[in-house]
């Protein structure tokens, strides 16, 4: 059986910062766009910027 991989204390942290990034820039910042009867949020390019930091 193959040892399990332990995260660093780093990696849970930046995990858990980014996690919170990402659900304030959804909630506070979400527009409605009239033409597709739909929302935009900030939340998807936090997702993308924390993807591009950390790998």
């Amino acid at each position: 059986m193959p040892k399990e991989k332990v995260s660093s204390p780093f990696t849970v942290a930046a995990t858990a910062i980014f996690t919170s990034f990402v659900c304030i820039a959804t909630i506070i910042f979400s527009m409605y766009v009239p033409s597709t009867e739909g929302f935009f949020n900030i939340g998807e390019s936090m997702v993308f910027l924390s993807a591009l930091l950390f790998g």
